[in-house]
């Protein structure tokens, strides 16, 4: 037979538990988990890197698709960033993709929307603070490529932000017919090919409108 004595020892014990149960349910419980994120906050800016890409909220980067814009420390540089910046400030994004979803990096390769229908990438082309960028990888005869090209032909037509500037002209300038590069004439990718297997350009504006982008090399 179980004395009271014992009984007594074993409701205080129960007593003891029930009260640390209760003070780690509701004193010490952790923070309730936050809501997961809606599918177009994953594609919101949260930084800009430069004026064609930046960082998203949901942790990866974005590469606007078929454009190129100065880089850092060159005239307009902080322009197309700061456009860039405007354009997304706190704004989802609707990103589609051409033939690959990322480059090499690893960043989304994207056309970007806001509003559901303005491009990011046709108005900093549009603006001058960009220009076409094509690559063999991707499909360029789609209708966004077409828009850019557009696009690209209006800013050099109203000699817009990049094309205000005046560039040490030469006598022409050079393309393989299967590149979307154009060169100087002495640019050391032309050494070793035949003058005929090139086509050539009188200006350098006449290379850009048919969606040809300058040499990183040569830098005409």
């Amino acid at each position: 037979m179980t004395r009271p004595s014992t009984i007594r020892r074993l409701l205080a014990a129960v007593a003891v538990i029930l009260i640390v149960v209760i003070y780690i349910v509701v004193v010490r419980a952790p923070d309730p988990l936050p809501d997961p994120p809606l599918p177009s906050d994953r594609f919101r800016v949260v930084s800009i890197l430069d004026g064609d890409s930046a960082e998203l909220r949901g942790g990866d980067q974005l590469r606007l698709l078929g454009i190129d814009t100065p880089e850092a420390g060159q005239p307009f540089a902080d322009d197309a960033s700061s456009l860039f910046r405007r354009l997304t400030a706190d704004r989802p994004l609707r990103l589609t993709y051409n033939q690959n979803r990322r480059d090499r990096y690893g960043r989304l390769l994207a056309f970007a929307y806001v509003d559901d229908t303005l491009m990011v990438n046709r108005v900093l082309v549009d603006s001058g603070l960009a220009w076409l960028y094509l690559h063999h990888d991707q499909d360029n005869t789609t209708s966004e490529f077409q828009q850019l090209l557009a696009a690209q032909q209006h800013a050099i037509d109203h000699r817009v932000g990049v094309w205000a500037e005046d560039h040490p002209p030469e006598s022409h300038y050079l393309s393989s017919p299967n590149s979307f590069r154009f060169h100087r004439p002495k640019c050391r990718h032309l050494d070793g090919l035949a003058i005929d297997r090139w086509d050539q350009f009188p200006t350098r504006s006449a290379a850009m409108r048919t969606g040809l982008s300058p040499c990183r090399t040569c830098q005409p």
